[in-house]
């Protein structure tokens, strides 16, 4: 239970962050170019910043085993997720984007650093990653059919970028200088902040009434929050040998809400922008009643 307590209490402080966003946008502080240049930020400086410094660490055999097992259980549970969000809504690029893809980056990171250390973070770099190059080469051509993905695009993504550079830095090892390696920890500091000041301006963006007076969007939270996570802890359950943290971890990742980056693409491709919104922020709601339950069940199950 003191995880959850722990769960609670940040989510807590998450949602008054949510609120600095949400009061900006309402007060006109704040402009969608504005929110724009806040994301930028996030995804090519501050969480590669995130996901590097979690290879700050030693060299040893278990982590190496560690850093292995994370990627397979990352692309197992990817796949899983996408499997199930086509079963359900094929014909509905935006709900089957929506239904797919958490917000892993944006909420998961704070979560897991709060519950389990930040050094948690070297077990989900390659989830959040790998996500992030699913929803370009998947995601994206759902929203646009006739989208194709270059290589060397993939390459320059700053997450897929970070990772590689994480990588090299664990193994080698490298040590960075102290001065180096102090800016990247401060820049760290901004992850959880600026995430959910970006969230709260979405939440803005929409009525709170219309939140849930559409009852086609509920079928996307229910997946993303209840049935994907469900099935990924009973598969995590499955897995023997692997710590209780590391299931957590992985598992957190996986039952986060709707990923900001449905809004964004479907912006960029002509598609229901406003469906997208209200997907992320309904999810986004629900999921501070879903990410206790799913921990509670995941903290019975696990031990």
């Amino acid at each position: 239970m003191d995880n959850v307590i722990i769960l609670i209490k940040q989510l807590i402080i998450m949602v008054i962050y949510c609120m600095i966003g949400y009061i900006l946008q309402r007060r006109k502080m704040i402009s969608q170019e504005g929110c724009s240049a806040f994301s930028t930020l996030r995804v090519y400086v501050i969480l590669p910043c995130v996901i590097i410094s979690s290879f700050f660490r030693e060299t040893t055999a278990e982590a190496t085993h560690q850093l292995v097992i994370s990627f397979v259980l990352a692309i197992a549970l990817l796949l899983l997720s996408m499997a199930m969000s086509y079963l359900f809504f094929r014909k509905k690029p935006i709900d089957n984007f929506s239904s797919c893809f958490s917000q892993a980056g944006f909420t998961g990171v704070p979560l897991i650093s709060s519950i389990l250390g930040s050094d948690a973070i070297f077990l989900i770099a390659a989830y959040v990653s790998l996500q992030n190059i699913l929803q370009w080469t998947y995601g994206m051509p759902l929203l646009l059919p006739k989208t194709k993905t270059k290589l060397t695009t993939i390459l320059k993504n700053p997450l897929v970028v970070s990772l590689m550079i994480g990588v090299v830095v664990y193994l080698l090892p490298i040590q960075l200088p102290g001065t180096l390696n102090s800016c990247i920890t401060g820049i760290t500091k901004c992850n959880t902040p600026l995430s959910m000041i970006v969230l709260g301006y979405y939440l803005a963006e929409v009525p709170f009434t219309e939140l849930f007076r559409n009852p086609s969007i509920y079928p996307v939270s229910i997946s993303r929050l209840v049935v994907i996570p469900a099935a990924t802890l009973l598969v995590l359950a499955l897995i023997p040998n692997i710590g209780m943290d590391f299931k957590l971890a992985l598992l957190i990742a996986a039952s986060c809400p709707v990923g900001i980056n449905v809004a964004i693409y479907a912006k960029r491709a002509g598609g229901d922008y406003h469906r997208a919104s209200v997907c992320i922020c309904q999810s986004a709601v629900l999921s501070l009643i879903t990410l206790p339950l799913i921990l509670i069940a995941a903290t019975k199950l696990f031990a």
